[in-house]
């Protein structure tokens, strides 16, 4: 799975793009959501809490971090 696949996951599960962003962290991400970046081959999924990134989760493939943050965003309800 890519990011482009992975988009397309969470529209078919009613996740808000407002939960997510990929790229590094900066302006334009809200608070509560989640980011999808990578540097140096390394795939990392943090979570943006009232301005602050936290790291959850590294990876050595896009599909493993794709498939994380999948299943973090539909593990919860996050429609709206």
């Amino acid at each position: 799975m890519d990011k482009a696949e992975l988009a397309q996951a969470l529209n078919n599960h009613g996740v808000s793009s407002r939960y997510y962003r990929f790229g590094p962290y900066g302006h334009g991400f809200s608070d509560d959501s989640f980011s999808l970046e990578e540097g140096n081959g390394v795939f990392q999924v943090m979570y943006i809490e009232r301005g602050t990134p936290s790291l959850l989760a590294s990876f050595s493939t896009e599909g493993e971090a794709c498939a994380y943050l999948l299943e973090q965003l539909t593990s919860t309800d996050q429609s709206g």
